[in-house]
């Protein structure tokens, strides 16, 4: 459906037999993330936090890493 990583969250949610809008969270690695798997999750009722390649950013209007990397963190 979207890619191995993707697709692997995706049957592991399935097996886990995590149910929906039950308050779970779900967090995973950028080698399982994308943005098109984050909002498949949000429309099914999932809620998930995840890092996310740079690759993987689709349309996102996200700050580029360098300038990301220079701010001050905290």
């Amino acid at each position: 459906m979207f890619g191995v990583g993707e697709d692997m969250v995706i049957s592991l949610i399935n097996q886990g037999d995590i149910p929906p809008n039950r308050g779970y969270k779900l967090f995973f690695d950028n080698y399982f993330s994308s943005s098109n798997l984050l909002c498949y999750l949000a429309e099914k009722g999932y809620c998930t936090t995840a890092t996310i390649q740079d690759t993987r950013t689709g349309r996102c209007p996200l700050m580029d890493s360098k300038s990301m990397n220079k701010k001050e963190r905290g």
